[in-house]
């Protein structure tokens, strides 16, 4: 957030890390992501002929992008089709006898390890009996395993492809394919203290909500959230009264724009998927300079806006809803004896 002290000491001095690329805005679409296989190494029955033009291709499409450091994820896509070029073609909608997604991501959110098994029949472990149909996507690059196959059986013919060596597909992702938490949530931390310069503004931690995985070594920052002002006042200071005219500290009327890394805390530790601090007050100085103008009980209002970075294409993304990130309200207020500090419509209030 934001914090207003001596010569408008910044909190981003404290937290150095590039701004790259230019905000863009939220959009809710569904990700799908897309398949290319390996041809076919050995093939029986019909599908010898043609056994090295045939390899498995396909997609599958989920409400919102995947998120990273995704481990042995299972889930069920809303709607799914793969075929291996000649006579097996499964997808939702056929009430399939089994039907498994499993995923790795790594730490920007891209496919790094697969499983995707359908059946017609439950007859696992995988077989043409009984008229079945089968189809396998196997991509475990890290363990040097992997490889596709596909079968079918039914009165008339079978035929079968298979890879017998570790050989992968490549997957491509399209639509929303960035991924973002649904939003935050706010704790405090504790009251400030840079040689007591700082002890009135608050310590404030945001943990991202994900269903799974973890955004650690993401980017998050901080946006002006406030509606623009025209008109005659715009060259003074709304939402600030403590500010006046003259006054020996900047208006503190909107954030400063400042980053952190999820996963990494300054000035205490934080776990996965937090980030911290996010300091919101005014300095002990600032308090009491105020004080003595006779301008307390006074204070500040406004909105905050957290983005992501995505770090596959450096775009910054909003997330959240109202006080979950998109946006906040953070605020400070300066009494006859005490200070309170906002975040996301949390206040901590001390005696000072």
């Amino acid at each position: 957030m934001s914090a207003i002290g001596n010569v408008f000491l910044r909190r981003i001095l404290w937290l150095a890390a590039p701004i790259l690329s230019s905000l863009v805005p939220t959009a809710t679409a569904q990700a799908t992501y897309a398949y290319t296989g390996q041809p076919y190494q050995s093939c029986g029955g019909t599908y010898v002929p043609i056994c090295s033009q045939l390899y498995i291709t396909g997609s599958f499409t989920v409400p919102e992008a995947l998120p990273p450091n995704l481990q042995e994820y299972q889930f069920a896509p809303t709607e799914f089709s793969f075929t291996d070029s000649a006579d097996v073609t499964l997808g939702s909608g056929q009430g399939l006898g089994v039907q498994n997604f499993q995923v790795y991501t790594d730490a920007k959110a891209n496919l790094s390890n697969w499983y995707v098994v359908l059946e017609v029949n439950n007859v696992l472990p995988n077989t043409c009996q009984n008229y079945n149909e089968y189809l396998e996507i196997y991509g475990w690059p890290a363990g040097g395993q992997g490889g596709d196959s596909s079968c079918y059986n039914n009165p008339q013919s079978w035929g079968y492809g298979v890879q017998l060596t570790p050989v992968w597909g490549s997957w491509a992702c399209s639509g929303d394919c960035e991924p973002t938490p649904t939003g935050e949530k706010t704790s405090f931390d504790r009251w400030g203290a840079i040689q007591g310069e700082w002890a009135t503004a608050g310590l404030w931690n945001a943990k991202l909500s994900v269903q799974a995985g973890n955004f650690d070594n993401f980017i998050v920052r901080e946006e002006d959230g406030n509606p623009p002002t025209v008109g005659p006042d715009d060259d003074k200071c709304p939402r600030d009264t403590c500010w006046y005219p003259g006054s020996r500290f900047k208006c503190f009327n909107k954030v400063n724009g400042d980053q952190w890394t999820v996963g990494q805390g300054t000035y205490d530790p934080v776990g996965d998927n937090e980030y911290g601090q996010d300091v919101v007050g005014w300095s002990t100085h600032a308090v009491n300079y105020y004080r003595r103008k006779g301008r307390a009980p006074c204070g500040t209002e406004f909105k905050q806006i957290m983005e992501i970075q995505d770090p596959n294409t450096g775009n910054w993304n909003a997330y959240g809803g109202e006080n979950t990130g998109n946006s906040n309200t953070v605020g400070v207020k300066i009494g006859k004896d005490t200070v309170s500090s906002t975040r996301a419509g949390h206040t901590r209030t001390e005696r000072y």
